[in-house]
């Protein structure tokens, strides 16, 4: 699972037109860059303000990295009461373990610490260390009621970084579109858009082709027009691993079910979902499960769609459901 919200740039959305004014704010927040779009009336200053506002409330909320955040309260047992977004992201989050089958999972947290893909530094844990950490991991191991977390056992720790940055995208989206109803957020590769561009045309969206560095535009295999309000994910594990003295390299994604670095045939899963919450979740799950996996969890769930690379027999391949949209020429 991601242990850091660093996958950058998976996607890049792609928005190219002179009919309308269209406006872009650009800026870092959560360890990557972030880029709003929005058509209409210029007042820069006023959105990135609330953009501004809203990613600090959200860091006090969800940043493991943080020690004063309510994520990190919660891990060291200081209080167990939820404020809203908390108790929306980790209800969310146990009903998306269980679609997948646990393939996603937030109670991750010590597994992702102990691989050093947490606050600590990166290391390859002993089999012992990660057999005794599974028993601290399950998504039935937690339970949300009337606002507050309980835990089966206190030293479960959780790490929501595979799921809180679409949140985030849905709440910046949903708070800028009040004022833009033209509008797309982009949060490291993770998407919502609202309305359409100043041409009337949908917002079109870039899947890139994996690239070790963050910063690479690299080649986009598929472009299309993602529908009026829904949302994209990507997860990928091809810029952030660990290695050991062989070479070998480890994913920072942790697959739930066995504790280790997930070992899947995809380079990278693109889902789009009825929000970007959803999406970044799923698209996690997608990694882990790995291509036969992923088209049938995806099977299971015509509502999702998802485009996923891998790289077979030397060269990139690249599979999509029946339902993601046709690539543009």
């Amino acid at each position: 699972m991601k242990a850091s919200p660093l996958l950058l740039l998976p996607l890049l959305f792609l928005a190219c037109n002179r009919e309308k004014p269209l406006h872009a704010i650009h800026g870092e927040a959560f360890g990557t860059i972030y880029e709003i779009m929005y058509a209409g009336a210029e007042d820069d200053l006023r959105t990135a303000l609330l953009s501004d506002s809203l990613f600090r409330a959200c860091n006090s909320e969800f940043s493991i990295f943080d020690s004063l955040s309510l994520i990190s309260r919660l891990n060291r047992n200081e209080t167990d009461s939820l404020d809203e977004g908390l108790c929306k992201v980790i209800s969310r989050s146990i009903e998306l373990s269980e679609a997948t089958g646990g393939a996603f999972d937030i109670t991750v947290g010590s597994l992702v610490n102990a691989w050093g893909f947490g606050n600590t530094g990166r290391q390859i844990p002993s089999q012992q260390t990660v057999d005794s950490l599974m028993q601290l991991t399950g998504y039935r191991k937690i339970q949300v009621d009337d606002s507050r977390i309980r835990k089966d056992d206190k030293r479960i720790q959780l790490n929501l970084n595979a799921i809180v940055k679409g949140y985030i995208v849905d709440r910046t989206a949903e708070l800028l579109g009040r004022r833009h109803p033209d509008l797309l957020v982009n949060i490291g590769g993770e998407i919502a858009c609202r309305g359409r561009r100043p041409n009337g045309q949908p917002w079109t969206i870039g899947i890139q082709l994996p690239t070790n560095d963050s910063m690479e535009t690299g080649t986009y295999t598929h472009r299309f027009h993602l529908q009026e309000g829904k949302a994209v994910a990507t997860s990928g594990d091809y810029r952030r691993y660990l290695t050991d003295s062989t070479g070998r390299r480890y994913s920072h994604i942790i697959d739930p079910r066995t504790g280790r670095s997930e070992q899947s045939d995809l380079l990278s899963a693109t889902v789009i979902a009825e929000d970007c919450m959803t999406a970044d979740a799923v698209a996690t799950a997608c990694m882990v499960l790995g291509k036969k996996g992923s088209l049938e969890l995806m099977a299971g769930h015509p509502e999702w769609a998802a485009c996923i690379i891998s790289h077979e027999n030397g060269k990139w391949a690249v599979t999509t459901t029946r339902n993601f949209p046709k690539s543009l020429p």
